[in-house]
């Protein structure tokens, strides 16, 4: 589950813990308020984010903060005395990188395995972060596209060796594979983490 007031959760906690990005965090927490206030609307669609800047201002640390205040239940790690937000699914650019020996398909593949067994868990929620998505190879994204429209969703399929012939079906609005089920990610919240175009902002 949410926390109950998103809004009020977010303004609080990532103040407290990011420090030196008042810019970053007022847009962040602008953008929580517009999504909650569009699900009282009755508008369904997930909310995409993309924070950037270079090494070590905190991007990572911004995205578990805003997982931290968005969820209610928190998760022991292990054996350890650390906590994460359950409902957090974090995937790395570097599994999906050129470098990975891993191809196209079998990423698309990947992501949609992780991502429907995440809704599956979490009833349709969560946070899921992407993080270096600059390491990524080109075409990996294509297969969250339809998770970002309006009613947005991803498909399961049960024939595994679909993914292509899924993604298009899902694109183009015809009907998937017999037995295909559809994970909407309406109450999703989309974190991609780069540092993609740092420089310029630097400049």
């Amino acid at each position: 589950p949410w926390n109950d007031n998103m809004m009020k959760s977010v303004a609080e906690v990532l103040p407290k813990n990011v420090r030196g990005q008042d810019e970053g965090v007022s847009s962040i927490v602008n953008a929580i308020a517009g999504w909650e206030m569009q699900k009282k609307s009755g508008q369904s669609r997930p909310l995409v984010m993309a924070i950037t800047g270079s090494t070590g201002v905190g991007k990572s640390e911004t995205s578990h903060q805003l997982a931290d205040a968005l969820l209610a239940k928190k998760v022991r790690v292990g054996n350890t005395r650390r906590y994460m937000p359950e409902g957090l699914l974090v995937l790395r650019g570097e599994d999906y990188s050129p470098e990975s020996s891993i191809t196209l398909q079998e990423a698309h593949q990947s992501i949609r395995s992780n991502l429907v067994s995440h809704l599956k868990k979490c009833g349709s929620r969560g946070v899921i972060v992407f993080d270096e998505v600059q390491k990524v190879m080109p075409g990996t994204l294509d297969v969250l596209m339809p998770a970002f429209e309006e009613r947005g969703a991803i498909i399961e399929y049960n024939d595994t060796t679909s993914g292509t012939g899924g993604l298009l079906e899902t694109l183009t609005g015809r009907a998937g594979p017999e037995g295909a089920v559809r994970h909407s990610t309406a109450e999703c919240i989309f974190l991609f983490i780069s540092d993609i175009g740092s420089a310029r902002m630097i400049k």
